[in-house]
């Protein structure tokens, strides 16, 4: 048990992950933990669809209900793409000053979105009529 031990000791956190799960899932390290915080795609484009929606509310009830993404308008898809620009700024400003740090699976939203759904995008012109199809298909 003890050479056991050690042995686990030696060996990178993906390393020992690997060893407990076994020969399958196999496991692999895809960048830097604080991408995953940076790529997110609810973080950074959830806040700007809700303004975007309720930005010119009266506060009259509605006599519908409002849809999430389908209602995304010209605006909101500009302040997304603004958004979406400030964090890819910001993630290639981090990895010049650091080099070790790879966030590179940061990546525009338009890009993303794609990537995720272009198989359901059928206009995929620019990022709000990829998300207005997105949604019109998946709602449907």
């Amino acid at each position: 048990m003890q050479g056991e031990l050690s042995n686990a000791r030696s060996k990178t956190p993906i390393e020992l992950l690997q060893m407990l799960f076994g020969e399958f899932p196999r496991l692999m390290v895809s960048g830097h933990l604080l991408g995953i915080s940076l790529r997110s795609p609810n973080a950074c484009s959830h806040p700007p669809i809700l303004y975007g929606r309720w930005r010119h509310w009266d506060g009259s009830p509605l006599n519908f209900e409002p849809l999430f993404y389908y209602e995304v308008d010209e605006d909101t898809a500009h302040l997304l793409t603004q958004i979406s620009n400030e964090i890819l700024l910001t993630s290639r400003t981090i990895m010049r000053e650091c080099p070790t740090v790879d966030l590179s699976q940061v990546i525009p939203i338009y890009d993303w979105d794609i990537g995720t759904y272009g198989d359901v995008i059928k206009d995929k012109t620019n990022l709000l009529t990829a998300i207005a199809h997105k949604y019109l298909v998946c709602w449907d």
